[in-house]
């Protein structure tokens, strides 16, 4: 018998979990003809033992293992992703990148800009074989208007995206959609001939296929075409649309009434740099930075965050909002159960980051209620007591013996969901080292009860929260309860 150490947290989030492929799931073999006597294959051996060679390390739905990184021009790795669900294997292949002298072997440019891969593993026949590539492909992607001065391939990368997604959402008829749809999956693909086209849609209601179909026709933005080791090719991507977002009107500004030239405005601008702004990778779907803030029950501000990715941001805008006389941000009617929002940055027309502010005191959002948290009295009462309620639930009713059979170490799944504007846990997604594991973090969650959905200017809306679990098997005969870290919260992404 083994062991299993469950380690549980949960926390809203800001940003969309999706799994995104960049271009077609064979170009490594169009590109690359991957093999089993090759430099790379020789290589790899070294460091892969047979043991992770397994079909148990390959994410679900997928048939080959793919390391991905990029490069500078003097030939430093960097973001380096590889997806395996075995940190073990991933620790392995590591350990061979960073043996290998990319200024010796033949790549046409090494850029910031480019995205570079290589196939490990593969599936053939039922089993897992060490079968790399011969040569590294060099993906330069689609270069689309408003993403061009991206430096390096993550920032344009998720610009790309974001953008794509944006005008896509735009588009969509609000009609073909109801209430339980939160999310579509559409694998699209930006054609050699300059035309964005639609693969599929993971859905099987017509109306959803029809306003997919009909909202990528109506995409007319330009875009020049990705070329694989120099080679203009098609390029494919699967999106994730969020219905929350879809339609011109769901597109308007959120905080109303923001300027640039107010006093407001003035404020922050002394206080936070130009190069300091330009830092943050906005686009036109993550189109604001914003602080926010809630009270005590001694009415003083606590709880200040930001939404921005970079640190030094994030500390600066804090700094100048503790520097803000309190009459500047004045709360009439202070509900400790709701957190507060304003924007400070946001991205303007002429592609760029300005200094634009909202009024601080407008954007009251409530929490959603989870079970046997009535009586919060703070929205940091109420936090805790939600993670705490979710928390001891997972615990009483996940079946851990699910675990059981996989290797010793550390397992980890990944759901991301939604509770509804009717207050039901909806559109569960998960990541787990097995069908079973996904299966039952999804039969847990559906049954979870919610007292009542959060609410932004006193209408309900959708929430997103995350949920890690974290499984450590070891070799015993006993099983521990359910620890819960610490929660580290944020509201809703606008």
């Amino acid at each position: 018998m083994k062991k299993i150490i469950i380690l549980f947290c949960i926390c809203c989030f800001t940003v969309t979990f999706a799994q995104q492929t960049s271009v077609k799931p064979d170009r490594w073999d169009k590109y690359t003809s991957p093999n089993t006597d090759n430099y790379f294959y020789h290589h790899f051996k070294k460091y892969i033992e047979k043991d992770l060679i397994s079909t148990k390390y390959f994410n679900n739905n997928t048939s080959k293992i793919i390391l991905e990184f990029n490069l500078d021009s003097i030939y430093n790795v960097e973001n380096i992703r590889v997806n395996t669900k075995s940190k073990t294997l991933e620790d392995a292949i590591l350990k061979g990148l960073q043996e290998i002298d990319f200024s010796k072997i033949s790549i046409q440019a090494a850029s910031k800009f480019h995205n570079y891969s290589l196939q490990l593993l593969a599936i053939e026949n039922g089993k897992a074989v060490l079968k790399c590539s011969s040569n590294v492909l060099n993906e330069v992607p689609p270069i689309l208007d408003g993403c061009e001065q991206k430096l390096n391939y993550k920032d344009y990368h998720k610009c790309f995206t974001d953008n794509s997604i944006y005008y896509i959402e735009t588009a969509f008829d609000t009609t073909k959609i109801s209430e339980k749809h939160t999310h579509i999956y559409p694998k699209v693909s930006f054609g050699k001939n300059g035309k964005l086209s639609l693969i599929n849609v993971d859905s099987d209601d017509s109306l959803i296929v029809e306003g997919t179909e009909k909202s990528i026709q109506n995409f007319n933005q330009r875009f020049k075409p990705a070329t694989l080791n120099g080679v203009i090719d098609d390029y494919e991507v699967g999106l994730v649309l969020d219905t929350d977002d879809m339609g011109e009107s769901n597109k308007s500004n959120f905080f109303e009434n923001a300027s640039s030239n107010s006093e407001l405005a003035n404020h922050f601008k002394k206080q936070i740099p130009t190069h300091l702004i330009n830092k943050e990778q906005l686009n036109l779907k993550q189109n604001s930075v914003r602080i926010t803030y809630s009270y005590n029950n001694k009415n003083q501000i606590e709880n200040i965050k930001t939404n921005a990715e970079n640190k030094s941001l994030n500390d600066a805008l804090i700094q100048a909002f503790q520097k803000l006389p309190s009459d500047k941000y004045i709360v009439s009617n202070i509900n400790l159960l709701s957190g507060y929002a304003f924007q400070v940055i946001a991205y303007d027309n002429n592609k760029e980051n300005i200094i634009k502010c909202s009024d601080p005191a407008v954007i009251p959002e409530v929490l959603p209620v989870f079970d046997t948290c009535e009586k919060s009295k703070t929205i940091v009462e109420l936090r805790k007591c939600n993670q705490e309620s979710l928390s001891k639930y997972v615990s009483r009713n996940f079946n851990t013996n699910l675990a059981r059979g996989l290797e010793p170490g550390v397992k980890r799944i990944y759901a991301i969901f939604k509770i509804s504007k009717t207050g039901e846990i909806t559109d569960i997604k998960v990541k787990a080292p097995n069908n079973n594991l996904e299966n039952e973090t999804i039969r847990v969650l559906e049954k979870y009860k919610v007292i009542s959905p959060g609410y932004q200017r006193g209408k309900p809306v959708n929430v997103k929260y995350s949920l890690p679990i974290a499984f450590k098997v070891e070799g015993s005969n006993k099983m521990s309860k359910f620890d819960s870290p610490s929660e580290n919260n944020a509201f809703r992404n606008y």
